[in-house]
């Protein structure tokens, strides 16, 4: 293939394959750059949603269909939803088309899986690592089929044409097979399904295709000339490396200009614009939020397909949804992000840097480079989670959050978000660390030797482990799902089994410079942190227990370092002395400055721990309460009610228990998420279930009324519907 003298051709991976990718000079430029850039200290504002599967098994790539778990992908990266809540995915690596229905019933639309080729046969159609879906209301589905440069139809029968482009790569404009592209990766239909959008990434340049005609033009950019230019004028813009594409009810065009590293935003009206990331600096690659020009997004990876704004979508309201694909060398990304139409960014979903598979809300959900995003009318959010070979779906957050401290006076106290405490525990020796995994809390029991597990829910205690402790401080869990504690006392980290307590061999391990190890931590590729209080470093350990180095030397400003928090790429260390709160760049150690003070109200800060939205929580010490910080690091007071001093924190996401009762009085009272779909299930015996009823819940608290209810005595249960 030949390029024009100012371009360069790279090879890239795409996870067992490869494509060729024509960078521009700018994607050089950004390229050269990516190893120099400096992080800034932490801005993200999460507004936490919460995400489930819907379907797929996180890890395990296939190409089975099947209901939820059971069905099997190999690295989807486009999906859109129809009108009846049906998902279609573009499969890549496999190679086909699927759909998945609301009930996450997985099977195959088109194609055949596993072989990559091109065939408009009815019986045996072939595509090439399409990327990109689309469907009308008809139930047609448009591919873009990457490898074959090529936009394909899909009836609901399954039967596939080509409805422009050929095996030519070029920058030809045309009807149908006389046009060209090099290789398209998004679709998107306007609200009348006349007018299909493609991002044709390699050329650089937005495309339109009139329908059912398939005639193609040049909607903005310049096929085959890259670079980032915003103009009145629909031509003279320039994109670099367009991925994912959305189409408002106005005709308003969004594109997630990945290689800019900004999203940008083509009025209907014509003139192309950045909606949100540095529109002076587009090389720019961060992870914050806040007002468009402000926001950054995750820079390429150049070795491989990933890596920055990848997917788009948007709402009835205009707020459009990206995911921030993610890099694994600096540690950003794997996270959903929404933009509101003045341009304010915030992350809704994902820990940044660290890709993940839990179900949860806001941190708490984890992925693992996602990116296609879907919004349906009702406004829930459906994302391909590519590299976990999973289709996520947003979900009712049925929980509540619980903040654990534990207090020198060996208590445990569990508090609700308005600091209303419960006595959880007591007559503990000396509870230090504190961590929660799979709904239990496990305490560091430390005068006794000894790790406690309690539910979180509350109950009593059952010894975990007392494997290789010798005051036990700081704990934390790794991704695999082992607890590790620091031991105080003979300066060493244990790991032990997360299901028997068990020692993990090598470990206990030990360095030089670690005196008094207190808070640990883990970062995005398994290393370990931990805080040594005596000598007044942080020692960085890899997961398998071997010694990296001093990460933050005696000479970095720590004075008692205790508890540790790793977020969205930056270290916070709570310093005891100097009642301090530093943060470092996980990537290369730098100081970032300080995130609180005793400006603040800091005093002797131990234990400090994120919740989902992004606050942070601080055992002070000295002034024995508690802290909460906003994500804009503005602290108040959480909680003094007690004349103890709180020690470490932990913050946990409390299921709501469905409720049960007696048809003593036909009915329950149900609380749980306005707007969220419901299950009412009756019992005579509490072993059997049987649906009575499913609706939207209205308010909540909601009374439930059986207007026909059975003689004798029944029983009912609410279910939320996923």
């Amino acid at each position: 293939m030949k390029t024009a003298a100012s371009q360069t051709e790279i090879q890239i991976a795409l996870a067992g394959g490869s494509l060729i990718k024509k960078c521009s000079s700018l994607v050089i430029a950004l390229c050269s750059l990516t190893g120099a850039i400096t992080a800034q200290a932490d801005t993200s504002i999460y507004e936490p949603y919460c995400f489930d599967s819907l379907a797929g098994s996180a890890g395990s790539p296939g190409s089975i269909n099947g209901t939820g778990s059971a069905a099997q992908f190999n690295q989807p990266w486009g999906l859109t939803v129809a009108g009846d809540g049906t998902v279609y995915v573009a499969d890549t690596l496999n190679h086909v088309i699927r759909k998945i229905t609301p009930a996450g019933v997985v099977t195959l639309l088109a194609g055949t899986p596993g072989t990559n080729g091109f065939a408009d046969s009815p019986s045996a159609p072939l595509f090439n690592r399409p990327t990109g879906v689309a469907v009308d209301a008809a139930g047609n589905v448009y591919v873009a089929d990457y490898n074959n440069q090529r936009i394909r139809v899909v009836t609901p029968g399954g039967v596939v044409s080509t409805l422009a482009g050929s095996a030519t790569i070029g920058v030809n404009d045309g009807t149908g097979a006389a046009a060209e592209f090099h290789n398209p990766f998004g679709v998107a239909l306007n609200s009348t399904a006349s007018l299909l959008y493609v991002s044709d990434q390699n050329n650089q340049s937005i495309r339109v295709i009139t329908l059912p005609g398939g005639v193609v033009t040049t909607y903005a950019g310049q096929t085959g000339t890259g670079g980032y230019v915003n103009n009145p004028v629909n031509s003279a813009a320039r994109f670099n490396a367009p991925r994912g594409i959305a189409v408002d009810s106005s005709g308003n065009v969004y594109v997630a200009d990945a290689g800019n590293l900004v999203v940008r935003k083509i009025l209907a009206s014509g003139g192309v614009s950045t909606l949100a990331g540095d529109p002076t600096t587009p090389f720019l690659s961060g992870f914050n939020d806040g007002p468009g020009a402000g926001a950054l997004f995750s820079d390429l990876f150049v070795s491989g397909p990933f890596g920055g704004p990848c997917g788009v979508a948007v709402d009835s309201s205009g707020n459009v949804f990206v995911t921030d694909q993610g890099n694994p060398v600096t540690f950003r990304g794997h996270t959903l992000r929404k933009i509101t139409p003045a341009g304010n960014v915030t992350t809704l979903a994902g820990t940044v840097g660290t890709p993940g598979s839990a179900d949860g809300a806001g941190v708490n959900a984890g992925f693992n480079f996602p990116a296609g995003v879907a919004v349906d009318s009702s406004g829930k959010l459906y994302v391909a989670d590519t590299v976990n070979h999973l289709i996520r779906s947003q979900c009712c957050c049925e929980c509540v959050e619980k903040i654990f401290v534990s207090y020198n006076n060996g208590t445990i106290r569990k508090f609700d978000t308005a600091g209303t405490p419960t006595t959880f525990a007591t007559g503990l020796s000396a509870p230090k660390g504190l961590a929660i995994s799979a709904g239990s809390l496990y305490v560091a029991n430390t005068g006794a030797n000894t790790i406690l597990k309690f539910p979180a829910s509350g109950g009593s205690a059952t010894v975990f482990s007392s494997a290789g402790l010798n005051g036990p401080y700081g704990l934390a869990f790794d991704s695999t799902g082992d607890l590790y504690a620091a031991n105080y006392t003979n300066s060493t980290i244990q790991r032990l089994n997360g299901s028997s307590g068990s020692a993990v061999p090598p470990f206990p391990v030990t360095s030089a410079n670690m005196n008094g190890p207190v808070g640990l931590a883990f970062d995005a590729a398994g290393n370990i942190y931990a805080a040594s209080l005596v000598n007044n470093t942080i020692q960085k350990f890899t997961s398998s227990g071997t010694f990296i180095s001093d990460f933050v030397p005696n000479t970095g400003g720590l004075s008692a370092p205790e508890g540790m928090a790793i977020r969205a790429g930056v270290l916070y260390v709570a310093n005891y002395i100097t009642s301090v709160i530093t943060m470092f760049d996980v990537s290369n150690g730098n100081n970032l400055g300080n995130y609180a003070t005793a400006a603040d109200g800091l005093l002797n800060p131990v234990g400090i721990a994120f919740n989902g939205a992004g606050h942070l929580y601080v055992a002070n010490a000295g002034n024995q309460n508690i802290l909460k910080f906003t994500a804009a690091h503005v602290g108040t007071l959480f909680s003094n009610i007690f004349n103890q001093s709180p020690d470490f924190i932990a913050v946990y996401c409390e299921p709501v228990v469905p409720t049960v009762t007696l048809s003593l009085y036909p009915g329950l009272t149900i609380h749980g998420s306005v707007g969220c779909q419901y299950r009412i299930e009756t019992s005579t015996d509490l072993i059997n279930w049987t649906p009575l009823t499913t609706f939207i819940l209205p308010t909540s608290p909601y009374l439930y009324l059986d207007t026909t209810p059975a003689t004798g005595n029944r029983f009912y249960r609410v279910v939320l519907v996923p």
